[in-house]
């Protein structure tokens, strides 16, 4: 079984990332995200100053100024509470503290709570055997490895399961090839990072429970943290992911972090006993020297010896939490970054641990107007798009316009889409691949750009300097985006047209930049996170997927390591030459000289055997678009 979904997993990676299949699913596409979500309506903290609170207020200013110009951070939103209040929030343009955002590993924390729930409520025990909860598995074959696995494993990353993150776009029932997987160690003797341990817990508690995972917790934790605005995807068996798939607001997730820094206590009312809060925040088992960071493990918790704690997901989703200072610090962001670290987060450590002061009744009127202002303007220095016209904007409009820019063009072959392909490998839903592109003046002030990707027609209004808000259907899944364009300049100083569609509940956002290249109009097309985050995966070493027996390293052995990097890199971004439709048949569909065959055609797979009486199209070929049989 194990072998099984690490191939599948391993041909899937393949297919998209070095043959730029369009359709490279190994599992029915059942879609998850069916909500487009709204911005919570109340504030949730109140204001405080920075000196009231007992921080130094120069230095938290110094801080928000740090996270306001790291690019490389990519930072969404961030929101600084100190005794409860809040001290600072600010968003990048398009984006809101406010805005349901995706979470990933975060809420392996709020699965955890809930099985503290249960615990509190005597409806399970830690040492309670994981099979017993899913008796119709429970087989006379089952091993004693799998016999032995506990609640407790689930909750310290200690199971040593093999089946992983990996194995959700290959598998169905997540369950089943849980039970049935190997193990890389015996229950309780390491540490292994692994999502699918956060799914199982999940299910227990839909078994325990009878109802499913955010029914058990709307009355018990939501409510009582006035979370009204949350949604939670679900596995292709109806069961909630666990590990990933839940949108929270950054002030939703600084409410995570309140409640545990009050030792379960919000507002007044116990949600979580103090028992439960102490054991999750200590260490329970310890992280390999490889991770390279100072935090261990508690109950589905980053913790260090020190007392602070880390509610982490993927992409820069962070609520550090720090006892000594009472403060809670959440960030949001689209970083390129594996577990903690994150550009955002290092730099917030850093900082925040020289923010102590002696509590005061007034901070300096000059401070706090320059604290205010610095909200205001967060992200503006290093963002894509100005926010202002530099004053020649017509010219470069009118520089286009002569080419042609305004009209329906066809599209190189690709396998790209309006939706990052990050996030079209992480929710299933992959494209049929960008056919045509149409770019349209709308007013003195606003464009509109429609993508077609086979049958599917997506038309996103563009504003100047500003984003404009709508919704897409991506093959029944809901996406709010926010579009906004500039006529710039490329890096070399081109006149170009730079487009920005933001996701505000995605970490993942989309950049087009269109400009003439060898006398043709073209579109280049980027993501953030984006390629860096794939390399920087692979090249690791320490991940599940990487690791020996991982799906990387299934691929590596067959794969030479700087193809695979270099042909994967323009899946993420990709460019694009650009036609009328009346003119497509008659130009070529690359910009790109032809390049030799790709030669490790052996890599293992049944499919590849019956390629081989056929003629081999080269990779840029197939992406591209040169020597495609008409049909």
């Amino acid at each position: 079984m194990d072998l099984k979904n690490t191939a599948n997993a391993a041909r899937l990676l393949y297919d998209g990332m070095v043959k730029g299949k369009t359709d490279f699913a190994k599992i029915p596409f059942v879609p998850q995200k069916t909500a487009a979500l709204t911005e919570d309506t109340e504030p949730a903290f109140r204001r405080s100053s920075p000196a009231r609170e007992g921080l130094d207020t120069k230095k938290t200013l110094a801080l928000l100024h740090a996270l306001s110009i790291a690019p490389e951070a990519n930072i969404h939103s961030v929101l600084l509470l100190a005794h409860g209040k809040q001290i600072f929030s600010a968003s990048a343009e398009g984006y809101s503290v406010r805005m349901p955002h995706a979470t990933f590993s975060l809420c392996k924390t709020v699965t955890g709570l809930a099985i503290g729930m249960l615990r509190d409520e005597g409806k399970l025990s830690l040492d309670d055997k994981v099979y017993r909860f899913f008796p119709e598995y429970s087989t006379l074959l089952l091993s004693k490895k799998t016999r032995s696995l506990t609640v407790r494993h689930l909750l310290t990353m200690s199971s040593g399961v093999v089946f992983a993150e990996a194995g959700a776009v290959v598998e169905e029932n997540w369950v089943k090839s849980f039970m049935e997987s190997g193990f890389r160690f015996a229950p309780g003797e390491g540490f292994a990072y692994n999502s699918m341990n956060s799914y199982m817990l999940a299910a227990i508690v839909t078994r325990v429970t009878h109802t499913s995972l955010m029914e058990y917790l709307e009355p018990r934790l939501f409510a009582p943290l006035g979370i009204g605005n949350a949604f939670w995807e679900k596995c292709p068996r109806g069961i909630e992911k666990g590990g990933w798939g839940l949108y929270l607001s950054a002030e939703s997730m600084a409410k995570l972090g309140q409640l545990l820094l009050n030792r379960g206590v919000y507002n007044g009312y116990r949600i979580v006993s103090e028992e439960w809060v102490t054991e999750a925040t200590a260490v329970q088992n310890r992280t390999p020297a490889s991770l390279g960071t100072p935090y261990h493990y508690g109950y589905h918790l980053w913790v260090k010896e020190d007392g602070d704690f880390l509610l982490n997901g993927m992409f820069g989703q962070n609520t550090l939490v720090s006892p000594k200072s009472q403060t809670v610090l959440t960030l949001t962001a689209g970083d390129d970054c594996i577990f903690q670290d994150a550009a955002s987060l290092s730099l917030a450590a850093s900082l925040l641990s020289e923010l102590g002061g002696k509590r005061r009744l007034f901070s300096s009127p000059f401070l706090m107007g320059h604290l205010r202002r610095a909200e205001r303007s967060f992200g503006r220095r290093y963002a894509w798009l100005s926010p202002v016209s530099d004053g020649h904007e017509a010219e470069k409009e009118a520089y286009f316009r002569a080419r042609g820019i305004f009209a329906e063009h066809h599209v190189s072959a690709n396998n790209t889409g309006v939706l990052p392909f990050l996030i079209r490998l992480i929710q299933n839903n992959h494209s049929k691949g960008l056919s045509f592109l149409t770019l349209e003046k709308t007013g003195h002030a606003s464009l509109s750009l429609t993508l077609e990707e086979g049958e599917s027609v997506y038309t996103v209004p563009l504003g100047a300097h500003r984003y404009t808000d709508s919704i897409l259907d991506v093959g029944g899944e809901l996406y709010r985006v926010r579009g906004a364009y500039e006529w710039g300049y490329d890096e070399h100083r081109a006149p170009a047209l730079k487009i920005s569609l933001i996701f505000p509940e995605l970490a993942s956002s989309r950049m087009l930049l269109f400009r003439m290249q060898s006398g043709a109009l073209t579109v280049s097309l980027f993501e953030k996170p984006g390629f860096s985050f794939i390399e920087k995966l692979v090249r690791s070493g320490g991940d599940t997927l990487v690791k020996e027996g991982g799906v990387v390293s299934f691929l590596l052995d067959r794969i030479d390591l700087e193809r695979l990097m270099f042909r994967a890199g323009t899946v993420f971004a990709p460019k694009l030459r650009l036609s009328r439709r009346e003119e497509s048949a008659s130009i070529s569909n690359t910009l790109y000289p032809a390049l030799p065959e790709f030669e490790h055609e052996d890599v293992g797979f049944e499919e590849d055997a019956e390629e081989e009486s056929t003629p081999k199209e080269g990779f840029w070929s197939r992406l591209f678009g040169r020597g495609r049989k008409e049909k």
